[in-house]
């Protein structure tokens, strides 16, 4: 969460591009002259999904610290597999921090130029920040 958006995309851009210093002595990088494969809507979403996941993790954290283990034990005694105790108790408890963190992830994301900027231009692909910045430039 500390390295700027701009750093990571430019890491992934490099490790999945045809230079790559970790695919190509593994012969798994592409051609070159090939495009990269995270230009474009995909790699916008796999990113920023790389990038936001630490901000839902931690709420979840919070709330799974916070979480007193007497009721998983309760529900366990009283002959609830660990799948109906993760359905009916632990899902249903974790619903305000998983939206918690899923609103700081979403705010992060719409803050977030970098990001659609060096993958959704190079790929022809605008959203609305990109699009803004185009018309103004």
């Amino acid at each position: 969460m500390v390295i700027p958006a701009q750093i990571s995309v430019i890491a992934w851009i490099a490790l999945t591009g045809p230079a790559s210093l970790v695919l190509a002595p593994l012969g798994l990088a592409p051609r070159p002259g090939t495009p990269v494969l995270l230009f474009g809507p995909g790699g916008i979403i796999f990113l920023m999904g790389v990038e936001h996941a630490p901000i839902v993790f931690l709420a979840l954290g919070g709330f799974l610290r916070a979480l007193p283990t007497e009721i998983l034990e309760v529900a366990a005694s009283a002959g609830a597999s660990p799948w109906q105790v993760l359905q009916r108790i632990l899902l249903p408890l974790a619903r305000p921090a998983f939206a918690a963190g899923l609103s700081g992830a979403f705010a992060a994301g719409i803050a977030d130029f970098a990001t659609p900027a060096l993958l959704g231009i190079p790929g022809r692909y605008l959203m609305l920040t990109t699009l803004i910045f185009q018309r103004l430039n």
